[in-house]
Order: structure tokens, then sequence, then C-alpha cells
């Protein structure tokens, strides 16, 4: 389930996002050097991290409940909170490889970014595919287009969903 995870972080590019964040890290010194305690930085961080999951979850919970496809057992939510502890012990490990090799917030950092753009990534995905993306710029819609077709296949037998979503996609192509 965690290498799932992390293949599909390969493939969303969600690395790239945590590379930038723990470089630009590096800009903020107290944050990164000064000080190898937590401090409210790793906590608003962590805050942030949290609140992507619990909407990932919340639009998760909403695309099983109204598929024909996914099982609706409490398994399939066992699963995805397992995946969730997953994700904070490898930011908890990313703290202790900072605080024990003396590197600030580096590795936390980028784990934390990492995890936090996979996860909205797949929250913006789940809201489009559950016909929330009118509350989106449609540059969203080109930006998610495969994992929006990944999820519709997933949680759907009807295609009419991708379907649709392939129509606007190509008319804002061409426009």
């Amino acid at each position: 389930m965690l290498l799932d995870q992390l293949s599909k972080m390969i493939s969303d590019k969600s690395y790239v996002v945590g590379a930038v964040a723990s470089g630009l890290s590096i800009a903020i010194p107290e944050w990164i050097f000064v000080n190898q305690n937590w401090t409210m930085y790793h906590s608003i961080a962590i805050a942030i991290f949290t609140a992507t999951l619990i909407l990932d979850q919340i639009t998760g919970r909403r695309l099983a409940k109204l598929s024909d496809i996914v099982n609706k057992t409490s398994s399939t939510m066992i699963d995805s909170l397992f995946r969730d502890m997953a994700m904070y012990l490898v930011v908890a490990i990313a703290y202790g490889l900072d605080w024990l090799i003396g590197s600030g917030s580096i590795i936390f950092v980028f784990a934390v970014a990492s995890l936090s753009y996979h996860t909205f990534y797949s929250f913006l995905a789940n809201a489009v595919v559950l016909g929330w993306g009118k509350n989106f710029p449609i540059w969203a819609f080109k930006w998610l287009s495969d994992e929006i077709k990944t999820k519709a296949k997933k949680y759907f037998k009807d295609a009419t969903i991708i379907t649709e979503l392939d129509i606007i996609l190509n008319q804002n192509k061409k426009d």
C-alpha cells in the first residue's frame, strides 16, 4: 500500500514540490539551522498536511459511497486510515533523520511538502469526479486529467463521466 502511494507520488511529480519546498526552506535560517527541536513551523506544516488528508478522506469517502465498483465496507476505510498513518510515520522518520544528522528540517520539509502535494492532488481529482469541478479553474482539469480519468475508472463502471471530462478538456485545448 505504501509502495503504491510512493509510485503514485513519482507519477504525479510530488517529489518535485517537496524538493522545491525544502530548497526554499533554506532561505529561512532560523527554521532550518538554529533549532533542532520542534517549532511552530513544524506544527503549521503538520496542520497543513492533516488538512489535506482530511479533505482527501472526505472526497474519497463520498466517491466510495457513490461508487458502483468500490466495496462499501469498513475495510476500505481502514485501509485508507492505515495509508494515512503510514504517511505520518514517513514524516516522523524524516523529522528523526533531520534531528539525528543535524540537517535542520530539510528532510522533514521535503517529506511533508511532497505528501501534502500528493494528497491535495488526489483531493482535487476526487472533487472533479464528484462534479465539484465547476468550482475550480479550468487549468486544474488539464493539470489533473490523468488522475481524474484514473479515479473515474476506479469508482464508476459508466464511462459517461470520463467522456464528459474528455470533452471539457479537449474544448479548452482548442481555446
